[in-house]
């Protein structure tokens, strides 16, 4: 586990009829079988389960190169500044 409380990226989905999601030397991270979802879903999610370390360092390099607060009273970056901190906050267990 990496000091973000996550298996430490990058993470990969291997396509095909796979159903999940593995980390460094191939460790399964997340499972994405079900028979209740279609092949194309199980496969979008598991594309979108891969992405998601890059999603959350994406994220953050935004909140740390944009000067948000110089942009105060632009209520659309103020609401982009918003969205990107609620799903930081959400990626790291601090929102359900």
């Amino acid at each position: 586990m990496s000091a973000a409380g996550h298996t430490p990226g990058p993470w990969t989905y291997p396509g095909g009829t796979g159903n999940f999601v593995g980390g460094p030397d191939r460790i399964r991270v997340a499972d994405v079988g079900g028979m209740e979802r279609s092949p194309e879903e199980r496969q979008a999610n598991a594309r979108l389960i891969a992405a998601a370390p890059d999603l959350l360092a994406a994220c953050k390099s935004v909140l740390d190169s944009v000067p948000f607060a110089s942009y105060r009273g632009d209520g659309e970056l103020e609401e982009c500044e918003g969205r990107l901190r609620f799903a930081i906050l959400k990626a790291e267990g601090g929102v359900k």
